[in-house]
């Protein structure tokens, strides 16, 4: 099975966009205190307040550059679910797609077959990381999400231990 690559970035060619940066989004993802899970859909939350657990929609799973998308309750249909985070290692300068493609073959390791519970190559899922751009990178973004999607369709629920 492929790895699909998704791309984030955040536009910074205004001050309106760095005040946004600073300050952050008026959309904010509400959570529960005490697990840290969202409690209610956000229809247009920046892509930096994705963590592991959380679920999206995406109206364009096709998109390459990402800066917000809908995030809701893993309890609601959703089309993919953050399984894993990890920091790309830092430099002053952008590495490169190629190194940041060989950093997303680390999704479909352990952190995979963890959550999961069958290794990638045995799974019906697939992989779509959200990665650092190079604009992204100037703005100090390391971190690559694994997100975990079911090719047949929309997911209600985890997919935490679905074992296929």
């Amino acid at each position: 099975m492929p790895l699909h690559s998704r791309t984030r970035v955040r536009t910074l060619a205004a001050a309106t966009g760095l005040a946004l940066l600073f300050a952050g989004c008026s959309n904010d993802v509400e959570r529960d205190e005490a697990t840290g899970q969202v409690t209610e859909v956000v229809e247009d939350a920046d892509i930096f307040q994705l963590t592991v657990g959380d679920c999206y929609n995406n109206a364009d799973p096709n998109a390459e550059l990402i800066e917000s998308l809908p995030i809701v309750p893993c309890s609601e249909p959703h089309l993919a679910e953050v399984y894993h985070a990890f920091d790309v290692p830092d430099s002053d300068t952008f590495p490169g797609d190629a190194v940041i493609d060989a950093e997303t073959e680390k999704c479909i390791g352990e952190p995979f077959t963890a959550f999961i519970g069958l290794s990638y190559q045995e799974s019906v899922f697939q992989v779509l990381p959200f990665t650092p751009t190079a604009q992204s990178w100037e703005i100090g973004d390391r971190e690559i999400l694994c997100t975990v999607t079911d090719p047949a369709g929309d997911t209600t629920g985890t997919l935490a231990g679905a074992n296929r």
